[in-house]
């Protein structure tokens, strides 16, 4: 290992002094204990881990307390508290401390300084973290586990710049009035990314940044689809999507949405066994609107981690490529916390608070699908003498309460009975939804093409294929009459 060490830094001829300014620290130290009303504020910005040396390390600690206990700032109590903590001698003693009260700053110049402290603070950390990163490339054989790595480390020192305050809501107002007249101006635009199912659009005004969207039904009943269907209609409006795929390959994905969009059924796309003579120029045509008109991205790694994902996307989003996020499905999902993967429940909390953070720090909406559970199944509903399967409820969602707890949007597919397995009416419930309303969106289903439809559109498709069968039926008739007319004369 120490040979491999050597043949990394060998290139490396120049000698650098790790960054760091000992008078912008000392003139820090110098603005707080001078300057009461901006101690608090100063001190609240600044880790120990940000001075360079031991000894200021020491006096800042010092320093923080006193500030916190709203003790006087001054020499004494400053030298009062170092001895109280056991650092007075081996922080330079009374001569440092006398060092950095005597010295003159600008006090209203202290932003300057704590911007230099910063600066070198967050230099310092990078160097640490690409010698981590170094170490890392030296002992792993994945080169996947090396680049995670890598990114992790770099992008908690981002975080770590990224720190909220404090401020007056008063100074948010205006631009929280902004935003009303805008929408006020233009009150059938949304903001978040649209379904394409008008009702829920309306209800929730599109998945918005920040949200994580949970969709849930029984195996077979059209998570997938109904994603796939959303993913679709989002693209189409320019807007782009990373598909995690656990259950189902990429080309799978695909032959399910080229059905969808051609008109083609899925069992003729899988056979290869054709009805229509114009069937490979319609999915032709819809793998032009796909390769040219959607800006797609999927992969179908099995178990793959929370944290690969947060890796991919963070990619696609420095790229300025990814408006949602689409995972299929959570139960197939693995935690990256080890020791909660004896416990199901944990791991699960943990996964769904993962990406509860990731749409937040992306700014994008995650839509995370996942089963219920059987309990829901022995059900039933009873209206107008018929008995249908009940519907389902939050209780329902399987493996955790932490899936309804950090979930904004809460969405189940229902069929009321089996006969709409292959096509018929279906429920959209909307059982959570933080931010509105809640209720039942009908829709409906066509199996053979793998597609949810509204309601309006549903009926008007079912009255078109009715009417296309009764004049195939009248056709085949006539056909079956003008073959047969020689039989019937001799008769």
């Amino acid at each position: 290992m120490a040979n491999k060490t050597e043949v990394i830094y060998e290139p490396i001829k120049r000698v650098y002094s790790i960054p760091h300014s000992d008078e912008a620290e000392k003139y820090l130290f110098c603005c707080i204990l001078k300057n009461k009303q901006e101690a608090l504020e100063i001190v609240s910005e600044l880790s120990v881990e940000d001075f360079y040396s031991g000894q200021n390390k020491n006096v800042f600690l010092a320093i923080r307390q006193l500030v916190l206990d709203n003790q006087q700032l001054g020499f004494a109590t400053l030298i009062d508290e170092m001895n109280r903590q056991g650092t007075t001698k081996v922080s330079g003693g009374v001569d440092y401390v006398n060092e950095i009260i005597s010295l003159l700053p600008s006090g209203a110049r202290y932003k300057d300084y704590l911007k230099i402290v910063k600066r070198c603070s967050l230099m310092r950390s990078l160097i640490n973290s690409c010698n981590h990163i170094i170490e890392k490339a030296c002992e792993v054989e994945s080169d996947e586990d090396a680049l995670s790595f890598a990114e992790e480390q770099i992008y908690q020192l981002t975080q770590t710049r990224q720190v909220g305050k404090l401020i007056p809501l008063k100074d948010v107002l205006a631009d929280v009035m902004v935003t009303i007249q805008k929408r006020y101006q233009n009150p059938t635009k949304t903001t978040g990314v649209l379904t394409g199912f008008s009702r829920l659009d309306n209800m929730t005004n599109g998945f918005k940044g920040g949200e994580l969207i949970v969709l849930a039904a029984r195996p077979s009943v059209g998570k997938s689809a109904m994603a796939l269907n959303m993913v679709q209609h989002a693209a189409l409006l320019g807007k782009t999507t990373a598909f995690f795929s656990l259950e189902m390959t990429n080309q799978q994905l695909l032959e399910r949405m080229l059905a969808c969009m051609s008109g083609v059924t899925l069992g003729e796309i899988q056979t290869g066994r054709f009805q229509t003579s114009d069937a490979l120029k319609k999915l032709h045509d819809a793998y032009q609107v796909i390769y040219n008109g959607m800006n797609l991205f999927g992969n179908d790694t099995a178990n793959i981690k929370p944290s690969e994902i947060r890796s991919q996307c963070r990619r696609l989003k420095a790229q300025g490529k990814l408006d949602m996020i689409v995972i299929d499905y959570l139960g197939l999902m693995e935690s990256d916390a080890e020791g909660k993967k004896e416990n199901r429940q944990l791991e699960v909390s943990n996964i769904t608070r993962s990406m509860k953070n990731l749409a937040k720090e992306l700014d994008v909406p995650i839509l995370l699908l996942c089963q219920l559970n059987r309990q829901g199944e022995g059900r039933t509903t009873k209206q107008d003498g018929n008995v249908t399967a009940g519907k389902p409820v939050l209780s329902d969602l399987r493996e955790s309460g932490a899936i309804e707890q950090d979930a904004d949007l809460v969405m189940f597919i229902h069929r009321p009975s089996e006969e709409s397995r292959h096509e018929g009416k279906v429920l959209l419930i909307v059982a959570k939804n933080r931010h509105g309303a809640t209720g039942e969106i009908p829709l409906g289903w066509i199996g053979k093409y793998v597609k949810f439809l509204d309601e309006e559109a549903f009926v008007a498709s079912v009255s078109v294929q009715q009417q296309y069968q009764q004049q195939q039926t009248e056709e085949e008739d006539v056909q079956w009459t003008e073959n047969n007319e020689d039989s019937f004369s001799e008769v």
